[in-house]
């Protein structure tokens, strides 16, 4: 089992994973699914994925695709939202719902991927550490 200090550095990088997709002015061009796939696809080969792990790895992957298509829901709900017509509690109900949505998502992805890592053998841990560290967005200041 993973300890709080470790659940608290894997939801860290989590969140770095799925906050790596582009911006919403480079995802307009594509569809919402595209990134998602394309990360999907670039983990799987980067954490070295095995035959035996290929049932975790679809968990972890599903719970992705999930929270793209929450965000996707919610962003379809406010698309005809007119800033200038939106009341400052309608906004700050706006963006509760959008946390709400990724917290929920990191939650379930926290889940998956704790179930694939800790039957990872150890030296594809440390493959993973890195390749969760490289993802990592420098803190803002």
């Amino acid at each position: 089992m993973i300890t709080n200090i470790s659940r608290g550095t894997t939801r860290a990088m989590l969140a770095a994973l799925l906050l790596a997709a582009p911006p919403m002015a480079a995802r307009a061009a594509t569809t919402p699914v595209a990134p998602v796939e394309q990360r999907i696809t670039a983990l799987h080969g980067q954490l070295k994925i095995t035959p035996d792990e290929e049932p975790a790895w679809a968990a972890v992957a599903q719970a992705m695709r999930d929270n793209v298509t929450g965000v996707e829901k919610l962003n379809a709900e406010h698309a005809r939202d007119v800033p200038e017509k939106i009341t400052a509690l309608q906004h700050m109900q706006t963006y509760e719902a959008y946390a709400r949505q990724h917290l929920q998502g990191l939650e379930a992805l926290d889940a998956a991927f704790e179930k694939l890592y800790v039957a990872m053998p150890p030296a594809q841990q440390a493959v993973a550490d890195k390749v969760f560290l490289a993802s990592r967005r420098p803190p803002r200041r």
